[in-house]
């Protein structure tokens, strides 16, 4: 199975703040490779941070996933792109499961996806508390219209990143590399509330 949980960040403190990291094994047709397991242990891990009996109870949790969750709601904001693709097919499983653990008292920060090598926002359709980032690739010449790769240049260099404040339960996006689109749009940082759903700042 690829899929997987592990621990990403501890602090030194009386009371750490944990976040796990769990990644799952989605197609981009929004299946999985699976008859169901997958979504099966996404729901026992998630449970397993609201168990006081089990040594990741109060984590906060990351999934990071290859594809898009479909249907969505885009958010408005400079870490979006003016073309994004609406061509997936949807998958409602996973927002469901996290939606539960979330009304259970689970912490979730967001989905990280890649698949479309575009970025954007935005929010399963339906579950409006939910932050998912879908985060930009390089060396793939104008696939999504938004960049031509340069050679020898930093267009050619694209990651992100990634720092998590459990105690303000804010999330910032550090661009490095590749940051400017076709119509001149460059960015920089992004700092999200996931808490409240907000974009504290963008440039």
């Amino acid at each position: 199975m690829k899929y997987h949980t592990s621990i990403i960040s501890k602090s030194d403190t009386k009371t750490p703040k944990l976040v796990d990291d769990t990644v799952l094994d989605v197609y981009p047709d929004g299946g999985t490779p699976d008859n169901g397991e997958q979504a099966a242990w996404l729901a026992e891990v998630l449970g397993d941070t609201l168990d006081s009996t089990k040594s990741c109870y109060g984590y906060s949790v990351l999934i990071n996933l290859h594809a898009i969750l479909r249907p969505w709601t885009v958010i408005d904001s400079l870490f979006t792109s003016t073309d994004v693709i609406q061509d997936y097919v949807n998958n409602t499983e996973i927002p469901q499961i996290v939606n539960t653990f979330m009304n259970n008292g689970g912490k979730f920060i967001t989905y990280l996806t890649g698949h479309a090598h575009q970025d954007f926002l935005c929010t399963p359709q339906d579950y409006p508390n939910q932050l998912l980032r879908s985060i930009g690739t390089s060396r793939v010449d104008l696939l999504n219209g938004d960049v031509a790769k340069v050679h020898g240049t930093n267009s050619e260099d694209l990651f992100e990143i990634v720092c998590i404040n459990t105690n303000l339960k804010y999330i910032t996006f550090y661009r490095i590399g590749s940051n400017c689109d076709r119509i001149g749009r460059c960015i920089e940082s992004l700092v999200y509330d996931y808490e409240n759903m907000r974009i504290v700042y963008e440039r």
